[in-house]
């Protein structure tokens, strides 16, 4: 844990391998297999969480074109509006042990979401910082990203790749080209990537034969006021409530 703390503030992002007990990884994973095979059965007002493979630009794809009728899902979000076990994950212990060596012990939660890459064609991600975001951010960025990586990253299936250091560096601009210096985030199922709110990262697109799942959360400090008018269910929850709704 010492170890990841040093390299998320001299790197940006830091990963804690294995964090995850297997057997909470196993039931995430089914989870999410139950969406994605079930998806003509989900409410018509959680639909608008769902972003669709079909939705997403081929140059994503390496310009592979995905065809309209299909189904795949790239991202779930509002998960604990689908079911209270996504939050399970979330509130393992190494993950917010993490949380609050970062950012105190006076947190609160801003979002989670499932992030899919399908098998041979799933879609990459262009670079990015996540402060500021037009999702839900932040007056100060006073917040942490976690990937927990339920299948693993490969540079075959997309791992994510960060530009070390940048985010002490805002004049290093975000492009479209993937930038020179970069480091994939290669790691085990189970494992915690932990990304700093202002480092550069991307990933290219999953063109290995496996599906690659990440589950992702945000969490703030409760005194950088929230931005913006979208909220999730649990949006500004404390870590006390999003507990006992994982729980109840």
């Amino acid at each position: 844990m010492d170890q990841c703390i040093r390299d998320y503030h001299q790197n940006g992002f830091a990963i804690l391998p294995s964090a995850l007990r297997p057997h909470i990884t196993e039931q995430t994973i089914r989870i999410t297999g139950h969406l994605r095979n079930n998806i003509k059965l989900i409410p018509n007002d959680l639909r608008s969480c769902l972003l669709f493979e079909r939705h997403l630009p081929a140059i994503r794809r390496g310009n592979h074109v995905y065809p309209d009728s299909g189904n795949d899902v790239f991202l779930i979000g509002n998960l604990a509006a689908f079911n209270r076990d996504f939050m399970v994950p979330v509130i393992e212990k190494d993950a917010i042990d993490f949380v609050h060596r970062i950012l105190g012990s006076n947190i609160i939660y801003h979002f989670s979401n499932i992030t899919m890459k399908r098998m041979v064609i799933g879609s990459g991600l262009s670079w990015h910082r996540d402060f500021p975001n037009n999702y839900i951010s932040t007056a100060r960025g006073e917040f942490v990203c976690l990937m927990i990586c339920l299948d693993g990253m490969t540079v075959q299936n997309g791992a994510t790749e960060f530009v070390p250091g940048s985010h002490h560096d805002p004049s290093h601009q975000v492009g479209s080209a993937a930038p020179s210096n970069v480091q994939a985030a290669i790691c085990p199922p189970g494992s915690l990537v932990i990304i700093h709110p202002r480092v550069l990262h991307g990933g290219g697109p999953n063109t290995s034969g496996r599906h690659r799942r990440n589950l992702v959360v945000q969490w703030g400090k409760a005194d950088d006021p929230l931005v913006g008018d979208t909220r999730e269910c649990l949006t500004g929850s404390s870590l006390a409530e999003v507990r006992a709704w994982a729980t109840r």
